[in-house]
Formats: C-alpha cells, sequence, structure tokens
C-alpha cells in the first residue's frame, strides 16, 4: 500500500458460512454491506481504509484476495487426493 502498511489476507478470521454467503453459494448474494465487513475481517482494514485505497492498490487487494482463495482450494484438493490413496 502507498501508506506502507502491509495487507495480509487471512481467511481464518471467517466462517465457512460467512465465505460461502459472500461467493453467493447459499443462494443469497451478499449485499455491499456484508461484502465489505468481510474484507474487513480477512484483512483488518476499516471500511474507510478499504474504502480510500487507490484505485491500483485495491485491484491488487481483490487479485491477492483471489489468489488466496485458488491456493485455499488446490491445496484441499491436493490434500483430499493424498488422503484418498
Amino acid at each position: 500500500m502507498s501508506n506502507s502498511k502491509k495487507i495480509t489476507i487471512d481467511l481464518s478470521k471467517v466462517t465457512h458460512r460467512e465465505y460461502a454467503h459472500f461467493w453467493g453459494a447459499d443462494d443469497e448474494q451478499a449485499t455491499d454491506e456484508e461484502k465489505s465487513l468481510f474484507f474487513q475481517k480477512i484483512c483488518g482494514l476499516t471500511a474507510g481504509e478499504i474504502e480510500e485505497l487507490p484505485e491500483t492498490e485495491w485491484r491488487a487487494f481483490r487479485a491477492e484476495f483471489q489468489a488466496v482463495c485458488l491456493e485455499t482450494v488446490e491445496t484441499q484438493e491436493k490434500n483430499s487426493a493424498s488422503a484418498s490413496t
């Protein structure tokens, strides 16, 4: 971030239910407020700090978030495949 604060994305700060709701897996679309609260929980920033991120940093944050989510899925798939053999 431009103010030199490191953003760390930590999915252990949310429950599976919150994660599924964020992605709409529970057949309900998360509201903007719910999405904002979700992001606040996983990165520790306030709503104001998130809203004030420069667009380039917001895009970097979203890309990192998606990478963390994908990494989590790939790790789970690998662990599941190992357990079944």
